[in-house]
């Protein structure tokens, strides 16, 4: 048995009955017909996501044949959890689903994306555009993995119109997620 770790955040696999210890790829021999319980600890930056593999999928698996588990984790968001008429949109917000879109971009061999305002310090205000062009570009990871595009509310948004929510955050955030 092979356990493998995907997604942008990070943990630790381990199993019962003992075998499996491990952070980014281990293996285990157990006897077929076995059972076995995978866990999965989330980094404190992180949460645990889901199991796939074939027979994987509740993280309890008998074993037949050898097989490959993968364990996803997903990082966690500045301001994880966003309150509607709460929670400010930031520049923070922007930045960091720039960086991690680029980082799924760069494993799939994508050309970089080219945002407006790519250096948004210096008292940038977050504008529908830098949204509109986040949502582009994960709409290029989907289409490059033959996934249907994710939908989104009020798209696109239009400058001086549309009033950014953080329901768009969420929704571009939730779309990378299941990339990721």
């Amino acid at each position: 048995m092979t356990v493998t770790k995907s997604g942008a955040g990070s943990g630790t696999v381990t199993s019962s009955p003992v075998g499996i210890t491990c952070g980014d790829e281990c293996s285990a021999t157990f006897s077929s017909g076995a059972t076995v319980t995978l866990s999965a600890a989330a980094g404190t930056d992180s949460a645990f996501g889901e199991w796939s593999g074939t027979g994987c999928e509740s993280g309890e698996v008998t074993l037949s044949a050898s097989l490959t588990c993968d364990a996803r984790f997903h990082k966690f968001f500045t301001d994880d959890t966003l309150a509607s008429g709460v929670t400010l949109l930031k520049r923070v917000h922007i930045e960091e689903l720039r960086t991690r879109i680029a980082a799924v971009r760069e494993t799939l061999e994508l050309s970089v994306y080219s945002f407006e305002d790519a250096d948004l310090s210096g008292g940038v205000t977050v504008r529908a555009l830098h949204f509109d062009q986040l949502r582009n570009a994960i709409d290029e990871i989907y289409e490059a993995l033959e996934l249907t595009l994710p939908t989104y509310t009020d798209r696109p948004l239009v400058g001086g119109v549309s009033v950014i929510r953080s329901l768009h955050l969420t929704e571009i955030r939730n779309a990378l997620l299941a990339v990721e």
